[in-house]
């Protein structure tokens, strides 16, 4: 009797496989401030909050600034971290400090990790790491079902050989 056969072990490392990928993805090593550039800017517009397409569609806040044609997103943990209403409620003419990473100076559309405007906070950076450790968990459903799908396909030869 065997009670691993062909079939089980190719789903199960398929299954495998598909954690493992979800698992690195949704993972992130928290960012240190050493990491980013904080530069001053002025609002050009009131910033907006906008949809993303696609399959698993997401809001984000939009901030344009007088400096530059640079689209700055707060999206994903950002959004999810930041103080929302009061980032909406900036007027033009505004001048925030944005934090962005130093790699994406040159990209057209920057992804913001803080904001603040003179002493008040509208997103922390510590809250972003916050927001990104606990990202994981709500693959944590998944990876249960998963588990009990691989563990009834290897013990169904042994329970049916019990009978």
């Amino acid at each position: 009797m065997k009670i691993i056969n062909e079939n089980s072990t190719v789903i199960g490392l398929l299954l495998f496989a598909s954690v493992s990928c979800l698992y690195g993805y949704y993972i992130k090593i928290p960012l240190e401030k050493n990491e980013l550039k904080t530069i001053i800017r002025t609002l050009r517009e009131k910033p907006f909050l906008g949809e993303t397409g696609g399959d698993m569609p997401s809001q984000f806040i939009r901030v344009r600034v007088q400096e530059d044609d640079k689209n700055y997103d707060l999206i994903d943990c950002s959004f999810d971290a930041c103080k929302a209403a009061e980032v909406l409620k900036l007027n033009p003419g505004k001048q925030i400090n944005i934090s962005i990473k130093h790699s994406d100076v040159h990209r057209r559309t920057v992804d913001v990790f803080a904001l603040s405007t003179n002493h008040n906070f509208l997103l922390k950076l510590e809250d972003y790491n916050k927001c990104n450790a606990n990202r994981w968990r709500m693959f944590v459903p998944f990876i249960i079902i998963t588990a009990l799908i691989l563990l009834y396909r290897i013990l169904r030869p042994w329970i049916k050989g019990l009978r």
